[in-house]
């Protein structure tokens, strides 16, 4: 079955470097088929912002925004952070909230893109998360670093 409002159980570990801008990218899909080729999923909307917002936030509410800059429907991303204070990492949890449908009869089949923006600007592919049915089968949480 289908989940217009996915919680996204894996987290993320990321070395957070207070002196540097760490620009972070998530971008969510709707799976219709078992194919890896990304343009055959639906796109649902992206947030961007930096590593540094997100931990001064801790938790956070954002819409999801299309490619042409505009609102993604009522979409909205969730993003909560925990500190690890001995060595300086932050442990991500996602979730999505209100997706647009993209399936003719059911909901959506979500999963989120996690990216990094490099040093030259362009987006690398850092994770990409299972996808989310409802109810999730076996939510996972292990942490990807």
């Amino acid at each position: 079955m289908n989940n217009l409002n996915p919680v996204f159980a894996k987290k993320f570990v990321v070395d957070y470097h207070f002196e540097e801008v760490q620009k972070l990218k998530f971008a969510l899909f709707d799976q219709d088929k078992s194919s890896k080729q990304l343009y055959e999923h639906d796109f649902l909307g992206e947030f961007s912002c930096t590593l540094g917002v997100i931990v001064s936030s801790k938790k956070m509410t954002r819409p999801l925004i299309l490619t042409n800059g505009k609102p993604a429907g009522k979409g909205t991303i969730m993003i909560s952070a925990q500190e690890i204070s001995d060595n300086r990492v932050i442990t991500l949890s996602m979730a999505g909230r209100k997706l647009d449908k993209k399936d003719l009869f059911g909901k959506s089949d979500p999963y989120l893109e996690f990216y990094k923006q490099e040093e030259d600007g362009k987006w690398m592919l850092v994770h990409r998360t299972e996808v989310l049915r409802f109810p999730p089968t076996s939510p996972e949480r292990r942490a990807v670093r």
